[in-house]
């Protein structure tokens, strides 16, 4: 029999192929051999100080002889046992399938050790021949066993639903299903390769479940031969070298199927075709509890609906990671790599997420430079992106994300590095007027932190209600945009800005606070730092009215293209070109965040600069200060404004002063 070797790592047991060792942190190693339908041997070397014990004596018993342990199920019963191994303060569990029908592999042996459920045919498959072959045992006693021959290469075919396990190793056999009723395949330490068309093809329009049994380390890989697109039919651009059986996927769907993966053991798929889980157009994919490693060389999944409950999945991908028409995720933790073409997660219509924990790398980094025609954004939509929580690390060489539509986010904890905007929303073609809703109207909402970027955070209508952004970028921090043009003061670009609260805090090289319509400030705490001094951007710009009718609002950067308040506006004092304004009522200044470092582009100044590094001290007219902030470049235009502001405050900074 093939046995499965086990490590002790973080996930407890993992089995990986016999030629494999223990994890480096332990000199304990176990080997994992199903010997029967209601039968297993577990074999543990690198010590004899453990003990061996069954959670459930109804459903099996275990016998431990040195450093082996047998399990064996008890009469009549089924189900999935659990053996714990104990030693030193750790105890670690393997699942064992008992009373099922057993589909174990052996290089190129097949052997069936039948339980409850026989709805299955074995069948081989050749390169060359479209029609499948009828192969016939090669012994029956005491199991029945099928052997690969140079050209022919067995297949498992489940015709039936119900439970079956599949275990060992194959280098070259596959298994498929084609039902119209539900079909489980338990997994327990199988590792199927195949040399010209997935290991795992499911067919038919009922759900296919694989359950990667706690404790083991199961594998499917497939080859650049199963890529139809270079293998395939010559009348699709094929080559015709492997024209009937190329599916360009390790787990292939056809039709409308339906692919369930859960289990707590350990999943790998090693894509050398194109995409690694590639289903139907009608398709869905639902994860639940599943630990998922993709290796592929095109996409990770690909799927009209993906739907992720929990589990921990790694994804490396030449393409998309993930790529669906909605895909949803309501928990789970994600590592997604991405190479110069491909999105982190995409989606044609909506990508929904709950909560999850996400480290999102596309297109080897925020550093690096990807082709005109290449997309390698960390969450993209055709339509609309919702997210409720998270906790989310970007570092894309593209968009961090990006929703042609309406995209609301109203919690979570971001760090984003990225080479274009940290958020983005709408277009100039169709969603002219998409909304960008940052926070709820409760106060609450995400904790942002974008360290780098072209852009911060871009779309038509945005809408801060709440939350914490740090924001620092090339260019504009926050910009109200659709690229419509219009002329200054004349409206009809649909683009507004509106903060009713949240803190934002901004430090660009463009514009601060930035608008192709209005700005409209209702509450909140903003403190905003545009480009330098004598530059052409302002800390708060817009092409329609400047309003600020609550919050408290600190800008600094460039009087250039200094914005004044407009009429009715709440008080406001300013240093710089603008025209003072009117306003007293009562309320709290911002609190200023931690002091900044200097920049190092300082160099042009004018007699009203105030030097990087110096404090900028808001006083009332008692000499009080109510708000002071160390500016991190030279500015010559500051402005405040609270609910207290009276036109006899004053702005003190490197012995200059304003009133």
């Amino acid at each position: 029999m093939f046995a499965a070797v086990l490590s002790i790592c973080g996930l407890g047991f993992i089995a990986a192929h016999a030629s494999n060792t223990a994890s480096a942190d332990s000199d304990i190693c176990c080997s994992y051999a199903q010997t029967g339908s209601d039968s297993a041997t577990i074999t543990v070397t690198g010590t004899s100080s453990f003990t061996a014990t069954s959670q459930d004596t109804s459903l099996a018993t275990v016998a431990q002889s040195g450093g082996t342990v047998d399990v064996t199920g008890v009469s009549g019963q089924i189900g999935i046992a659990k053996i714990d191994i104990a030693y030193d303060s750790s105890t670690y569990t393997v699942e064992v399938p008992i009373g099922y029908t057993v589909f174990s592999f052996s290089n190129d042996s097949l052997t069936i050790m039948p339980g409850t459920d026989t709805y299955y045919e074995v069948y081989g498959i050749k390169q060359d021949q479209q029609a499948t072959v009828a192969v016939s045992p090669t012994s029956t006693d005491p199991y029945t066993v099928y052997q690969n021959t140079t050209d022919t290469k067995l297949n498992v075919n489940i015709t039936g639903s119900w439970l079956y396990v599949l275990t060992g190793y194959s280098s070259n056999m596959s298994v498929s299903t084609n039902n119209a009723n539900e079909t489980a395949l338990y997994m327990a330490s199988c590792n199927l390769e195949h040399k010209f068309t997935s290991p795992l093809t499911i067919n038919g329009t009922a759900q296919t479940t694989v359950t990667a049994l706690q404790g083991h380390s199961n594998s499917l890989t497939d080859s650049d031969l199963n890529n139809a697109s270079k293998y395939g039919p010559t009348s699709q651009g094929g080559s015709g070298t492997n024209q009937y059986w190329a599916q360009s996927a390790t787990v292939k769907g056809n039709n409308s199927d339906n692919l369930n993966l859960e289990g707590s053991g350990l999943l790998t798929l090693n894509c050398n075709s194109k995409n690694t889980i590639d289903l139907g157009s009608n398709s869905e994919i639902t994860a639940v509890n599943v630990c998922l490693e993709i290796e592929s060389v095109g996409s990770g999944i690909v799927a009209n609906t993906a739907s992720f409950n929990s589990g921990n999945f790694i994804i490396n991908s030449v393409s998309d990671g993930i790529s669906a028409g909605t895909a949803t995720i309501n928990d789970g933790n994600f590592n997604i790599t991405t190479s110069i073409n491909g999105d982190g997660i995409s989606a044609t219509s909506a990508v929904n997420i709950a909560y999850g924990n996400f480290k999102i790398t596309t297109g080897g980094g925020h550093a690096e430079t990807i082709g005109d025609d290449d997309s390698a954004k960390g969450i993209y939509s055709d339509g609309t992106i919702t997210i409720d929580d998270g906790n989310f690390v970007f570092d894309c060489a593209d968009y961090a994300t990006y929703s042609l539509d309406d995209f609301i986010v109203k919690s979570g904890s971001w760090l984003v590095e990225t080479a274009l905007d940290g958020m983005h929303s709408g277009d100039s073609d169709v969603h002219k007027t998409a909304k960008l809703t940052l926070g709820t109207t409760d106060g609450n909402g995400p904790n942002y932190y974008q360290k780098n970027g072209d852009e911060g955070l871009e779309g038509p209508v945005i809408t801060f209600n709440g939350g914490t952004y740090y924001i620092n970028a090339d260019d504009d921090g926050v910009n109200a945009s659709n690229d419509i043009e219009v002329e200054y003061g004349q409206g009809g670009s649909g683009c507004l800005l509106t903060v009713n609260g949240g803190n934002i805090y901004v430090n660009v090289e463009g514009d601060g606070l930035d608008a192709n319509g209005s700005i409209i400030i209702n509450g909140g705490n903003c403190v905003v730092f545009g480009q330098q001094a004598t530059g052409d951007n302002a800390p708060y710009d817009c092409d329609d009215e400047f309003v600020i009718n609550g919050g408290n609002v600190f800008g600094a950067g460039s009087a250039q293209m200094a914005e004044t308040p407009a009429e009715g506006s709440q008080g406001y004092v300013y240093y710089g070109s603008s025209q003072p304004g009117p306003g007293p009522g009562p309320g709290p200044g911002p609190q200023p965040p931690e002091p900044q470092a200097a920049d190092d582009n300082n160099d042009e100044t004018n007699d009203d600069t105030i030097a990087a590094g110096k404090t900028l001290d808001v006083k009332d007219a008692s000499g009080a200060t109510k708000f002071a902030i160390v500016t991190p470049k030279n500015v010559d235009y500051v402005i405040y404004s609270d609910a207290n502001t009276t036109d006899d405050w004053s702005i003190e900074g490197d012995n200059a002063t304003a009133t």
